[in-house]
C-alpha cells in the first residue's frame, strides 16, 4: 500500500499502512502517485545486499522549474549482516547513513564511563 499526504504542494508517500503501531488511512486516495510514475527509485537488491523502500517524497519548484524527489530505503549487507539507511535523491545530493560507525564511538565512550 502506498499512502500519500500533501503538505503545501509536496507529495509524501509511505509504503505500508502502519506507523508507530497505528493503522493509517489515506484521506485522499486520488492523490496517490503510482510507483511506476516515481521520479527516482532506491538502488536494486543484489545477491550481496537487500534493499527495502520505506517512503517517497516529491515536490516541484515552479520558480526554478525543477522537480525534486527522494526515496528512503534500508540496505542490509547480507554477508556482514549489517544494515544502513539511505535516501536516494533527484535534484540534490543523496545520502547513506551507517549507524554502526556512529554507534561504535558512542558505545566506546559509554564503556569508558562505565555506562550500560
Amino acid at each position: 500500500t502506498v499512502i500519500q499526504t500533501e503538505v503545501e504542494g509536496t507529495a509524501i508517500q509511505t509504503k505500508g499502512n502502519v506507523v508507530d503501531g497505528q493503522s493509517i488511512q489515506s484521506n485522499s486516495p486520488s492523490m496517490s502517485i503510482p510507483e511506476k510514475d516515481w521520479l527516482i527509485r532506491a538502488p536494486k537488491s543484489s545477491s550481496s545486499r537487500q534493499i527495502g523502500e520505506l517512503g517517497y517524497l516529491s515536490a516541484h519548484d515552479e520558480i526554478a522549474k525543477t522537480h525534486y524527489a527522494f526515496v528512503a530505503y534500508t540496505e542490509i549487507d547480507l554477508k556482514r549482516q549489517r544494515w544502513s539507511f539511505g535516501v536516494a535523491a533527484k535534484g540534490c545530493a543523496s545520502l547513506k547513513v551507517d549507524p554502526y560507525r556512529s554507534l561504535r564511538s558512542k558505545i566506546s565512550k559509554a564503556a569508558v564511563k562505565g555506562l550500560p
